[in-house]
């Protein structure tokens, strides 16, 4: 399977340039796990290359030419798929910083997606990386809630 990411955040006021992010991943799994994540990133100016494959021992991760050990159960903070915020240690795509984190057991909710409201289960992931996580029956997610940098509250779903 493979996944593209594409991600642009363009923020002006009054025409002028405030920030600027720009991303660009790709990711292959086979049988469910993953077998190579690449990604681009400029950051606002500061630029990143994220390369991730697996070794005999566990994941080899290169950010900007350094090379990193992690786990072999290792997932990319993309988060899209249910089994993926059960690992305990995420690798952020955008600039390859490893995130240790905790996710509590799952419960059903309602939540409305595209208009109709369906059956979710609901994760709470703390600790590096802080997200409120709710998955379809597939196990695809649906909805996503953090809070900004700046304190805001942040959401994602899909319409």
């Amino acid at each position: 399977l493979e996944v593209r990411i594409k991600v642009t955040v363009d923020y002006r006021l009054l025409f002028i340039p405030i920030y600027r992010f720009e991303h660009d991943a790709h990711e292959i799994w086979k049988d469910g796990a993953l077998q190579e994540l690449r990604t681009t990133t400029n950051d606002n100016g500061e630029s990143y290359d994220v390369v991730v494959q697996p070794r005999e021992t566990g994941m080899l991760l290169t950010v900007n030419g350094e090379e990193h050990d992690v786990r072999r159960d290792a997932v990319p903070s993309s988060l899209w798929r249910q089994d993926m915020a059960r690992s305990g240690q995420l690798i952020d795509p955008a600039d390859g910083e490893v995130m240790r984190v905790n996710v509590s057991d799952a419960k059903w909710v309602q939540v409305t997606v595209r208009g109709a409201t369906i059956r979710a289960r609901y994760f709470v992931m703390t600790g590096d990386l802080e997200r409120e996580l709710w998955y379809d029956s597939a196990g695809m997610l649906v909805k996503v809630r953090f809070s900004g940098d700046d304190g805001s509250e942040l959401q994602f779903r899909m319409l």
